[in-house]
């Protein structure tokens, strides 16, 4: 069975387009969380960022997380495509929005915001979950255009992680980042 989502993936990611070899790193902060079980709390962690080409497409925003999973899976990082920033900052937005609403009420939330393509088939959903009626957090996790499934790794930002997120995505649309230029290491 494992063969044959293989083999499906490979053709989809094939007929969509790859990335292309290169990563540029971008030098910004971006507090993205994971559920720590043994804190029992979603605890702040180690992001790095890049921009990447896609083979027939537009540019993609890479952001991996270090996660407290020991594995090192596809699904560690989210991807945003430059095409699709209005609609990021748009699900953004609307966190933001629901986030306010909850806290006022003190309601505790798991609902589902919206998707958006991420990457050549692969698509972003966003949700928020209140981690407790004072923090609500949004959620992005990166799934297959078929799904997602058990491997999918979610990444977590508060209130001021979105809006650091939603910054950074404007950013990266209107070619602002603070890249890396590694033309000085020879």
């Amino acid at each position: 069975m494992r063969i044959i989502i293989s083999a499906i993936l490979a053709l989809l990611l094939a007929a969509c387009g790859g990335l292309k070899p290169g990563a540029i790193s971008v030098n910004e902060k971006l507090p993205a969380m994971d559920y720590n079980s043994i804190s029992n709390q979603y605890s702040e962690r180690h992001t790095q960022i890049a921009v990447q080409g896609v083979v027939g497409g537009e540019d993609v925003l890479t952001v991996w997380m270090d996660s407290y999973r020991p594995s090192d899976s596809y699904f560690q990082k989210v991807m945003f495509s430059k095409d699709k920033i209005a609609a990021y900052t748009k699900l953004i937005d609307k966190y933001l929005e629901w986030s306010d609403l909850a806290k006022q009420r003190g309601d505790m939330l798991d609902k589902k915001i919206g998707s958006e393509w991420g990457q050549p088939g692969m698509r972003n959903n966003f949700s928020i979950f209140s981690g407790s009626p004072d923090k609500q957090l949004l959620v992005i996790t990166p799934c297959m255009s078929m799904g997602c499934g058990d491997k999918a790794r979610p990444q977590y930002y508060d209130r001021d992680g979105a809006i650091q997120l939603r910054q950074l995505l404007v950013k990266f649309y209107n070619d602002k980042l603070k890249i890396t230029d590694d033309s000085v290491y020879q």
